[in-house]
């Protein structure tokens, strides 16, 4: 047999190969599509790092797409007798869901995420020796990272890590503006219009 021959039968081979699994992904990407995943929104409780426990809704305009907003306070000492400070603030990204696994049960994605968090920081009440002591200010600044989302017929659990940048007063000494912990956060929601 000619090589031309053999190259275009292993063509055709890879071809329609490729062409059967487009099929099989789009068709259970339509089961899921067709279930409601767009239009769904869940409420419930994040805790993180920027603010320690608060309210937070997440939103998805289309199936792959999500708005996520948090607003709430951050506890003085929750962790450990040395956290300075108090605050109340909010949270609020874009989201581009990339499911991993899915079904009409459940889903499982990560999620690229971008954003902004806003916040009204109290030092009134820290150690005289901090650097802001008795100071009353606002922070505000972008987020950026990773998450992972994981959905139920009923519930939403997200986990992400959103490093930040503030634009306004740095909270650390030496004027230091990057926060790797700012964003990080989890999630437990219901999902109030689940199609079932």
């Amino acid at each position: 047999m000619k090589p031309t021959i053999k190259i275009f039968i292993l063509c055709l081979f890879l071809s329609t190969v490729f062409e059967a699994k487009a099929q099989f992904s789009s068709n259970r990407y339509a089961d899921v599509q067709t279930y409601g995943l767009a239009g769904e929104t869940a409420i419930g409780l994040r805790h993180g790092y920027y603010i320690h426990l608060a309210p937070s809704i997440n939103h998805k305009i289309t199936d792959n797409l999500a708005i996520d907003f948090t607003a709430g306070y951050r506890f003085p000492n929750l962790y450990h007798l040395n956290d300075e400070n108090r605050r109340l603030g909010a949270i609020t990204t874009i989201q581009y869901h990339i499911p991993l696994f899915f079904n009409l049960e459940s889903t499982f994605s990560i999620y690229p995420a971008l954003g902004a968090h806003i916040g009204r920081t109290d030092y009134t009440r820290s150690r005289e020796s901090h650097f802001l002591a008795g100071e009353v200010h606002t922070t505000f600044g972008v987020l950026g990272g990773l998450g992972m989302d994981y959905r139920t017929a009923r519930f939403n659990f997200n986990f992400e890590f959103l490093p930040g940048y503030d634009f306004l007063t740095p909270e650390y000494s030496g004027g230091k503006n990057f926060f790797m912990r700012r964003g990080v956060g989890a999630s437990v929601r219901y999902i109030i219009n689940a199609p079932f």
